[in-house]
């Protein structure tokens, strides 16, 4: 989901579509995707474990999430219990490392004022590693996402590339990457004689899917692998148009300089090097290239 680097990474292949054929393959309905733990045989790694300074490793500590953007995090059908791919990572870091973690949902935009005041102590919530966001909180790269477009299927425009967007109602999430592509493709718009982009601003992916529906909205611009997912959830109601582009390294969130990062990154190449990481993906059909990662950083570099 959130704010632009200078420098990105762009796929040949069109992610969006690689995340449908993965659907088809793996479950990744909600109505049929197993929500049951994939990590409740993962047992403390001794020497990571070590790594964790003492006064960490004895509290509980406070994870916040987005829960509004399945399958990444999202409140399941009992309308409390948060549940998704990022939760079920960040929960198999926390038991290699015998960490005690408290996964509680917020609002995108506040996720990182609370990490500076000490209101959380880290957070998952698909929020893109960025050089601006670096400069304020510590990251550590969990998988990578790019952004794509959402029409309604047979009578949306077509829409190929962020250009495409002048004049037209775009519905984005508050304080997300795509919310601030779209204010500066406004603005090239208007410089180039074309009307601006009338950009609708939601706290969360499902009203932003509502004013599309509606026809509030023309266009939703949103993270690939989510609109991937509303869209096979919709039976046919929505579709991706165009191709995923602007792929990031998406992270965990930490306090500026926490002693955590390290020991984090460390477990997370543990469960991609002994493949409970990419047992994690596939369950949520998200074991794809654009989105599996390779190897954890701390502070990874921008894409180039």
């Amino acid at each position: 989901m959130p704010a632009p680097t200078p420098h990105r990474r762009h796929l040949v292949i069109s992610l969006s579509a690689a995340l449908i054929a993965s659907c088809g393959l793996a479950a990744c309905g909600s109505g049929s995707t197993d929500k049951s733990s994939s990590t409740s045989t993962i047992t403390a790694d001794p020497a990571l474990s070590k790594e964790v300074p003492d006064t960490l490793r004895s509290k509980q500590l406070k994870v916040a999430t987005a829960a509004t953007y399945p399958p990444m995090e999202y409140i399941d059908s009992d309308g409390k219990t948060i549940v998704g791919m990022e939760p079920e990572i960040v929960e198999a870091i926390g038991q290699v490392l015998g960490l005690k973690l408290n996964i509680v949902n917020a609002s995108f935009d506040t996720i990182i004022p609370g990490l500076s005041s000490g209101k959380y102590d880290m957070s998952i919530s698909s929020m893109n590693a960025t050089p601006e966001r670096e400069k304020v909180v510590t990251m550590v790269s969990v998988r990578t996402g790019g952004s794509s477009f959402v029409i309604q299927a047979g009578q949306g425009p077509k829409i190929e590339t962020l250009a495409d967007l002048c004049g037209l109602k775009v519905a984005v999430g508050s304080g997300s990457t795509q919310a601030d592509d779209v204010k500066k493709q406004s603005s090239k718009c208007t410089a180039d004689g074309k009307p601006a982009v009338q950009i609708l601003t939601f706290a969360d992916q499902n009203q932003q899917f509502l004013a599309l529906s509606s026809g509030r909205a023309q266009v939703l611009a949103g993270g690939a692998p989510g609109n991937a997912w509303k869209v096979k959830e919709s039976a046919g109601k929505f579709a991706l148009t165009g191709k995923a582009y602007d792929v990031e390294t998406t992270a965990i969130a930490l306090p500026k300089g926490s002693p955590l990062a390290q020991p984090m990154a460390d477990a997370l190449n543990l469960l991609i090097k002994n493949g409970t990481y990419t047992t994690i993906l596939h369950k949520w059909g998200m074991d794809v290239d654009g989105v599996q990662l390779k190897k954890s950083e701390v502070d990874p570099p921008a894409a180039g």
